[in-house]
């Protein structure tokens, strides 16, 4: 039974620092300009698979944007990951990776452009889309309720242990 409660206060303890951590790195990129964005369609595919999460620089300038970039832009009232194919006075012309043909729905200007992206991380997206329904922020507040109650079961147990053993 020590070991089970070893075990478990070592895995809790692991799992909460990484919250912490994953938190922390979230909110200095957020200071810094940088933010989060789901992929919901494998137009990016395979350089940026669908479920991915895309970490933009918002802050990055238009005006230094190069050809083979990945940049966000708006179009309507989405957002669109695409790569910078052909850069001119007009603009910047974007293609998806598994598009056969560049975009037609016109030249990404300053006005529109959003950001470039950093960095991407594989199937974040996937959760962070699937939280925001009904049934997702059930599971996520469920399962957070659930881990602090672990959490405070242990401690509550390991005090009971420690004023029995006195």
């Amino acid at each position: 039974m020590k070991l089970a409660g070893a075990l478990f206060f070592g895995l809790y303890r692991a799992v909460a620092a990484l919250l912490v951590a994953a938190a922390a790195a979230v909110l200095l990129l957020l200071l810094f300009g940088v933010r989060p964005y789901a992929v919901v369609t494998g137009s990016m595919e395979p350089t940026i698979p669908q479920g991915c999460v895309c970490f933009v620089n918002q802050r990055a300038s238009f005006a230094q944007l190069r050809e083979g970039d990945i940049i966000v832009f708006r179009l309507g009232d989405l957002l669109v990951t695409h790569r910078a194919v052909q850069i001119d006075g007009e603009g910047v012309t974007t293609k998806g990776d598994a598009n056969s043909s560049p975009d037609t729905a016109g030249k990404v200007t300053e006005e529109n452009y959003v950001g470039s992206v950093l960095f991407w991380l594989p199937f974040v997206g996937t959760v962070l889309l699937y939280a925001r329904t009904g049934a997702g922020r059930f599971v996520v507040l469920g399962a957070f309720a659930a881990f602090l109650a672990a959490g405070l079961l242990y401690d509550a147990l390991a005090a009971r242990k420690a004023q029995g053993s006195k």
